[in-house]
Formats: structure tokens, C-alpha cells, sequence
């Protein structure tokens, strides 16, 4: 099956997304995924990691599909994302030239970012709040990559159905529901080939 062919059996009923959500990036990791699922999207304090980039210790990095120039929304686009509730409290984080080190890795609600679709959670997002996941695989459509995508993807499914997890994935670039019973009948062998 081809790229196309691939998108064309797994997605199915559109959906208007709603606009004033927010969005979490996520590399796939099987023990981050989980974890995230069950117990939410926690910043790098409760993780006993270092902050990194503009969400310091006691953040968690969120955006928005706004649509603008210095997006990191755009920027992050290609990967998996979860989709946050709008009702969440969070910080909107201010485009400066330059940022106060010590403020980014501090607590208080003073926030910076290079992009203009940044905002910050404080600790943690709890998983009541995560909607579903956006998987833009539309990004990602051409025939050397899809079979990794669909992979990930499958893999995604598997932990939400093991963690006994309904979780919705949209494609957010054709706005469909991806149908997660079709995604994991795919034999991945039979994916990128151009017959």
C-alpha cells in the first residue's frame, strides 16, 4: 500500500477541532507514553530531570494552533501531540529578545518563550485533561516514512488499549478521526510499497 492508500483505509469521520485547545509534543517512548496516560504530563521537578527549553523546572510546555509566524506548534508539528483541554489554567509565556535564566528555571508565573504559541502549565497536566492525541500523518504521507509512522502509531494504540485507555487520535492536517481498529489490521510489511 502506498502513503495515500494507507491514509485513505485508516481515516474515516471528519471532525472540527476545537481551535482553543491546547497541544503537548511528545517523542513516542513506551514508559513515557504510559506514564503520561496514567498518571498526566508532569514537568521536569516531579521528573527528577533538568529543565529543558523554556518550561524550566516547574512547567510543562504547551501551544496552540494559532497559525503564526514564530509558531512552535508548526515547529513540533510532525510529532504526536496530546490534546489538552482549554479550561486548564496556564501561563501565557511572553516573546522576548532575552530571557532571565534564573525566572525560566523558578517557579513563579513570569514566563518566556521565543515563539508566540507558548504556554506553560505549572506541574502538571492531569490526565482528565488530556482529550486525545494528534497524529499528523499527513505530514508525514510520503512512502519512506510511513511505515515508521504507522509503527508509532500502532504502538500508541497498544499501550492506550492495554492501559484499557479510549482515547481518540485525530489527524489534525485533514481534521478525520484515524480509525485505531483499521491501523492495527495494517500489516506494516505491506506499507510504503508503491503496488
Amino acid at each position: 500500500m502506498t502513503a495515500l492508500e494507507v491514509l485513505s483505509y485508516i481515516e474515516n469521520v471528519p471532525i472540527i477541532l476545537n481551535k482553543n485547545n491546547y497541544y503537548h509534543a511528545f517523542v513516542y517512548d513506551h514508559d513515557s507514553f504510559v506514564n503520561m496516560i496514567n498518571e498526566g504530563i508532569k514537568s521536569p521537578i516531579y521528573l527528577d530531570k533538568s529543565g529543558q527549553g523554556n518550561n524550566g523546572l516547574f512547567y510543562v510546555s504547551l501551544s496552540k494552533n494559532l497559525n503564526c509566524v514564530d509558531s512552535i506548534y508548526d515547529k513540533l508539528s510532525s510529532l504526536p501531540m496530546f490534546i489538552i483541554n482549554e479550561k486548564i489554567w496556564v501561563v501565557k509565556a511572553k516573546n522576548a529578545l532575552s530571557p532571565s535564566f534564573s525566572l525560566m528555571k523558578s517557579p513563579l508565573p513570569i514566563r518566556y518563550s521565543e515563539y508566540d504559541d507558548e504556554y506553560q502549565k505549572f506541574l502538571k497536566v492531569k490526565p482528565k485533561d488530556i482529550l486525545g492525541i494528534q497524529f499528523n500523518l499527513f505530514t508525514n504521507v510520503d512512502n519512506s516514512n510511513i511505515r515508521y509512522s504507522m509503527a508509532i502509531l500502532q504502538a500508541i494504540i497498544s499501550d492506550l488499549e492495554n492501559e484499557g485507555i479510549d482515547m481518540p487520535i485525530i489527524d489534525g492536517i485533514t481534521s478525520r478521526m484515524i480509525n485505531k481498529n483499521k491501523v492495527m489490521s495494517l500489516n506494516l510489511k505491506n506499507i510504503g510499497s508503491k503496488e
